[in-house]
């Protein structure tokens, strides 16, 4: 009942802000009619538009996970059993998307105070105030999806724990794992090929995130899951925690606050029509 309440909180939510798209529309038409049929220009409806997309854009990212639509590999995935695909479920959930969600709300917090601190607004004088709103966005839909993840993880636990036979029918894990040690294999085999700790972890962040994508995990959550952990490896190779492994530490400068850079990206992303529509 928790999980399905917060399942019904985040779609409320998300059909809320949908309807952004509405005033997307308007923004659109009207700036089209007002700049060829009376020859005026308005950066403001320029603006408002990136907003609105990016809006939408984030909070539709939790909405997505409480509906399973998410972009997934279903080439092994959708031959598994429901029990096998909510194993994988739950390991995803703890490996992959709760440290990024983690580094998300932190960073994105610091993010949105920076702005909020100095009332950032658009960089044209005529452009629309209080930027930091938008950037607002970034912590509070990871905060969403923080909800919406302990939605799936609790559907997904208490199913394992209820074990009905009807979530049996299918493929086991024996398969997963097989695909998993070829991958290790022929990702050691390549890592004796080059010489540098640096090249090592490209290797095996690279096959790493392959691997992964055959286990059926969302496609944004490997990617995402896999970039942070092998920064976080990086940063303990950077201050000699790895030599038990035999190779040699590494210079890459990789820490927690580097990280923010992904914030950062995310606004890019936002605040760029092109990029938020693809």
């Amino acid at each position: 009942p928790v999980a399905s309440a917060i399942d019904q909180g985040v779609k409320a939510v998300g059909h809320v802000v949908m309807w952004a798209n509405v005033a997307l529309m308007t923004a659109i038409f009207s700036q089209v009619a007002l700049r060829y049929l009376l020859n005026q220009n308005y950066p403001k409806l320029d603006e408002i538009q990136w907003h609105f997309y990016g809006l939408v854009t984030m909070i539709g990212i939790s909405y997505a996970l409480v509906t399973d639509s998410h972009v997934r590999v279903d080439v092994l995935h959708m031959n598994l059993s429901r029990r096998s695909q909510r194993l994988i479920e739950v390991v995803g959930i703890l490996t992959l998307l709760v440290p990024f969600i983690y580094l998300m709300i932190d960073q994105g917090y610091d993010y949105f105070y920076d702005s909020f601190r100095v009332n950032e607004r658009s960089d044209s004088p005529t452009g629309l105030p209080m930027r930091w709103a938008f950037k607002a966005v970034i912590p509070i839909s990871f905060v969403l999806l923080a909800f919406a993840a302990a939605a799936r993880l609790l559907h997904d636990l208490h199913a394992l724990w209820v074990a009905q036979d009807a979530e049996r029918d299918g493929l086991g894990l024996r398969r997963v794992f097989l695909l998993l040690a070829v991958f290790a294999a022929v990702m050691l085999a390549l890592t004796f090929l080059v010489e540098t700790t640096e090249e090592k972890l490209v290797i095996a962040m690279f096959l790493t995130f392959i691997a992964l994508l055959f286990t059926g995990y969302p496609v944004a959550w490997v990617l995402a899951g896999v970039g942070v952990g092998y920064c976080g490896l990086a940063y303990l190779f950077d201050n000699d925690l790895m030599l038990w492994t035999g190779l040699e530490s590494t210079l890459t400068g990789l820490d927690y606050l580097t990280l923010g850079a992904v914030v950062t990206r995310v606004y890019a992303t936002m605040s760029n029509a092109v990029h938020v529509a693809l």
